[in-house]
């Protein structure tokens, strides 16, 4: 007990001294109740360290399914204890790392204070080194998977139908982290069906501890295992006990499923990385105010521009990520720490493992930005020989969302016939349109009482040409139908003073990007049955159900497609090849189509992603290793016959040069900056 005060009383006198800027910056951060937070992005939420740019960080993260086997990844370790303690009768809100209502499914460790950031600066993080975080009682890490809602639950289904995914039948399987001659591995312990159980607060579910009876895999007594035995078929396994503050009980009839039928003969190399990587969101109130009771700031559940739960498994070890800091001191946080993890995470998780990394910051102030960082609106991502942009179904879902809820009721393109229980009448399209008809529950009296609801959750009511312009009449809503376009409904609206989708009160600054995005939808032909949104569509009976917020982000909808991250991050691509490289918008759709490569990210996560690949050596064309500058456009026939060689390394490993030294050296013309130093 004495050694446990002493450790809590080093932490909370670390962490005070670590949010002062004036003090020497935080070179270590452990992974405890005090310096990590349960998935959760807000301003309001104090720094637990703080840099300055050009330092680097050792930060430690520790992964909430560390409660799929408590013996292996909680129990002996004096952080990871804290983390979780959890005594019987206390509430969510009140355990050791409070769990609020919008919670995400992550522990982040953070926020960390970079000091002097501010909005309009870029945060540049190299990530120098990921290593699995060891529990110290035993010298050895696991990690877990848990196949639950995925892609191929909501999308595919089983191949013989024989089992559905469910509450009641998920799976997961416990890893170990090893290392032999052969290289580092995360390999399957044992498999099982989640069981359903109950917290310490009496409520079903939450990161308590899954109350296995016995240590799976760990053998009892002085028993030896011989090599490649399956730590299943042991004789006997150690007993588990659980102590106060790690109990939970079975809510289910029978016993925990261990399945036997696998044979987890297989294996996958290590990606070590981290899930979440993010500087904190300006807008994460927008989530609050919308989601249940009680929430605080944004889950981290989705992705977005300030990062996120991105999901991509090269967000370890060589990777540096650039992040357009949002709020004062950019408060960066990681998290969802992951042994490995494949494009897509089509099974909704990665192996969660926790690890440890090395980071070191650097911070690009807004008035020294090359113009493609100047102008970057999402993650952008740089390797060794390449860079890569990042796409999401919504780049900024926290506003995005919040205009879902307006576009979702009046603000949409379509004369609404309110065919409800107390009458309506069917509405006639305009501009070449078919006939439709939107049923809406209550009539007009509904459709009007649900708006004057919509409008005090938001408290803005703004619209084009007034406060309420536009919402005089239903009538006056045109509906959109197959044979009419975006840009006749916006005519028609416009015409009758409607706001013909335009969004109300959108966030100061946002009306240039807001037209963009709308003009590129307002020439597209719309499907029959369906409303006209700026940036997607959604089904005519959404209109009768709960408006859409940025909390129900998940929604199949929504952010399930990949049509709308795959077009995001095309956009990414082009606009940052376009301002980096002086390109005309021709040429750079002619390399990225016979160069640039896309590939999935996740297809989890309510937000869907895709990432670019772009090679450093496109832009070699300036400089060549034996002759020193040379103009664009000028010969290159030496280094054509150089390529003859059989033992000259290709292209993309002679030309690797620092990002930031190329866009600088494209911006000012320079062709002479030693790009191979």
């Amino acid at each position: 007990m004495m050694a446990t005060r002493v450790f809590i009383l080093a932490t909370l006198l670390a962490v005070a001294a670590a949010q002062d800027c004036a003090l020497p910056s935080t070179t270590y951060l452990a992974a405890n109740s005090k310096t990590v937070v349960h998935g959760l992005f807000d301003p309001s939420i104090p720094p637990v360290a703080h840099v300055r740019s050009g330092d680097t960080l050792v930060a430690e993260c520790v992964s909430t399914n560390a409660n799929s086997d408590y013996a292996k990844m909680v129990k002996g370790d004096p952080g990871v204890e804290d983390i979780f303690y959890w005594p019987n009768g206390v509430p969510r809100l009140n355990k050791s790392t409070p769990q609020y209502p919008n919670s995400g499914g992550h522990f982040l460790t953070g926020p960390v204070r970079i000091c002097g950031a501010l909005p309009g600066d870029v945060l540049k993080i190299e990530i120098l080194d990921v290593k699995p975080r060891v529990n110290p009682s035993t010298g050895r890490t696991f990690g877990a998977n848990f196949q639950g809602r995925s892609y191929t639950q909501s999308y595919i289904g089983t191949r013989y139908g024989d089992y559905n995914f469910s509450a009641t039948n998920a799976t997961t399987i416990v890893y170990e982290v090893i290392k032999d001659a052969y290289g580092d591995w995360a390999q399957p312990v044992y498999q099982f069906t989640t069981p359903q159980y109950i917290a310490p607060d009496g409520r079903a579910g939450g990161v308590a501890m899954i109350p296995h009876t016995q240590n799976i895999g760990i053998a009892a007594g002085n028993y030896t295992p011989s090599n490649g035995e399956d730590p299943r078929t042991f004789p006997s396994f150690e007993n588990v006990t659980y102590p106060d503050g790690y109990q939970s009980a079975l809510n289910q009839s029978g016993p925990i499923q261990y399945q036997t039928g696998p044979k987890l003969n297989w294996r996958v190399p290590l990606r070590q990385h981290f899930g979440v990587l993010a500087v904190t969101p300006k807008d994460a109130k927008n989530w609050e105010r919308t989601g249940p009771p009680g929430s605080l700031g944004a889950g981290s559940g989705p992705p977005s521009k300030f990062g996120g739960n991105i999901d991509n498994w090269r967000m370890g070890k060589g990777i540096t990520v650039y992040l357009k800091v949002q709020v004062p001191d950019a408060l960066w946080t990681f998290g969802d720490c992951h042994a490995a993890e494949g494009d897509g995470e089509t099974s909704s998780s990665a192996i969660e493992s926790s690890n440890t990394g090395t980071f070191r910051f650097t911070l690009i102030k807004e008035a020294e930005l090359p113009k493609g960082l100047a102008s970057l609106k999402g993650p952008l991502y740089e390797f060794e020989d390449s860079f890569s942009l990042q796409g999401f179904s919504y780049m900024d879902y926290l506003n995005e969302g919040t205009w879902t809820l307006y576009q979702g009721t009046y603000f949409c393109w379509g004369e609404i016939g309110c065919c409800g229980e107390k009458g309506g009448q069917q509405g006639r399209s305009r501009g070449g349109g078919t006939r439709g008809k939107v049923a809406f529950p209550g009539g007009r009296a509904g459709l009007l009482g649900r708006l004057k609801r919509m409008e005090r959750v938001r408290g803005r009511g703004e619209g084009e040409g007034g406060e309420h312009d536009g919402l005089k009449s239903p009538w006056e809503m045109r509906f959109l139908t197959k044979g009419g376009t975006g840009m006749e409904a916006r005519r028609e609206a416009k015409r009758r003073r409607g706001v013909g989708g335009f969004i109300a009160g959108p966030a100061p600054g946002a009306e240039r990007d807001r037209q963009s995005q709308l003009g590129e939808h307002l020439n597209k032909p719309m499907a029959r049955d369906f409303l006209a949104f700026q940036g997607f569509l959604n089904p005519i009976q959404k209109l009768g159900e709960p408006l859409p917020v940025p909390s129900a982000i998940g929604n199949r909808s929504l952010g399930e497609d990949l049509n709308k991250p795959m077009a995001n991050c095309y956009k990414a691509t082009r606009d940052f090849l376009m301002d980096s490289f002086d390109l005309e918008e021709r040429e750079t759709l002619a390399l990225m189509s016979v160069g640039v490569d896309f590939g999935i990210t996740e297809v989890v996560d309510g937000n869907w992603g895709v990432h670019s690949f772009i090679k450093k050596s496109f832009f070699s064309r300036r400089f060549t290793a034996d002759q020193g500058p040379m103009s664009v456009g000028g010969s290159i026939a030496s280094a054509r016959k150089l390529r003859t060689f059989q033992d000259l390394p290709d292209s993309d490993s002679i030309f690797r040069p620092d990002l930031l030294d190329l866009l600088k050296a494209y911006e000012e013309d320079d062709v002479s900056f030693n790009w191979s130093a």
